[in-house]
């Protein structure tokens, strides 16, 4: 398995796993504790998951799938913007640990920005630190310009790795973010790495590029994404799955190597995604927003979304609970994400200086 390498020596895999929407359906709990007990089988040994997800329910999964097995694990959580500061994060991280069945987090992120400062979250997660609760702690869904913020406080050099939407039809941080990272020598943890069930998904399995590169591998078109996310060494990749063949699937794309003239072939085939990326730079926040529109309501918000980045507009904020009642209606019922999008301080698309 090939690894990455964190600021303070650790290596972890480059492919983990990702535990998004476990835990919310128990008739599938037993298939999700397997389909991750098999990635640790085959080196994903890298798992992460967050308190938002499924209301604590993934945590309890990962934490029956890794009863036992603990020491091989590299265990990542992630912390509710509006409980990642004072006695509210002591209380998040305990909560969490319970629920995952150990004593300490490798990684503890804060999963968006919130209301607390930066400052008030970096002097808990040092605390948490110093009290052996976690080993590391680092951040979420941050722009260039949070980064440049959360540097500029004490303690910030303590910050990890940075996770954010990443994968062939989402590349935005590839302008701005990710050089960023890269000289403060950062790994990038990219989530969603097969983009989210919808429009966008559909869109990059329908792409004769990628059938193309695919075909040439004998791999499939998910283990042609995973490849191209971990394609330059310094991102850590983690995608979810609940069968056990996709499981396995995602373990050997981790062998995968793409030639130049495929990354030339997929950079073509997405060359009008990645223009549009350029004018149109989209904070990490944003890029998740976005990519849910596009996923959730279809063609009428791809002919919105293009037309506003071809005039160089700013796009609405109505846009925003929009997403989230489409989303919900979609899903059929009012999910934890339709709070969030309704959340952040977004910081819309803005021209280029």
């Amino acid at each position: 398995m090939k690894t990455i390498r964190l600021n303070d020596g650790t290596h972890v895999p480059a492919v983990g796993q990702g535990t998004w929407r476990m835990g919310e359906d128990r008739s599938l709990k037993k298939y999700e504790v397997a389909a991750l007990q098999r990635g640790l089988d085959l080196g994903m040994t890298l798992i992460d998951t967050a308190e938002m997800y499924g209301q604590g329910g993934a945590e309890e999964v990962v934490g029956k799938a890794i009863k036992g097995r603990r020491d091989e694990v590299f265990l990542v959580s992630k912390v509710y913007p509006h409980n990642a500061g004072g006695y509210a994060l002591l209380e998040s991280c305990e909560e969490s640990l319970r629920r995952l069945r150990t004593d300490y987090l490798d990684l503890y992120l804060l999963h968006w920005r919130g209301t607390f400062s930066f400052e008030q979250t970096i002097g808990g997660m040092e605390y948490l630190k110093s009290a052996g609760k976690i080993k590391r702690w680092g951040v979420s869904n941050l722009d260039v310009a949070d980064m440049n913020e959360l540097m500029a406080c004490n303690g910030a050099d303590g910050c990890a790795v940075n996770q954010v939407l990443y994968h062939l039809g989402s590349r935005g941080i590839e302008f701005d973010l990710l050089p960023w990272q890269r000289r403060q020598k950062m790994p990038v943890m990219g989530y969603s790495p097969l983009a989210q069930h919808g429009f966008l998904r559909q869109e990059l399995l329908d792409s004769p590029a990628l059938q193309q590169v695919a075909e040439r591998h004998e791999a499939t078109i998910f283990q042609i994404l995973l490849a191209w996310s971990m394609r330059d060494g310094d991102v850590v990749t983690i995608p979810k799955a609940i069968g056990i063949t996709h499981v396995e699937e995602n373990a050997r794309a981790a062998e995968l190597v793409l030639s130049a003239d495929d990354l030339s072939l997929l950079d073509s085939a997405f060359r009008r995604r990645n223009e549009a990326a350029a004018r149109c730079r989209l904070g990490s926040t944003d890029n998740r927003i976005t990519e849910a529109l596009r996923d959730s309501s279809g063609g009428i918000f791809k002919v919105f979304l293009r037309a506003s980045v071809a005039l160089r507009l700013t796009v609405p904020s109505p846009t925003y609970p929009l997403c989230a009642v489409r989303t919900s209606l979609t899903y059929g019922r009012w999910w934890p994400y339709s709070f969030w999008l309704f959340w952040p301080p977004l910081r819309y698309c803005r021209r280029l200086n």
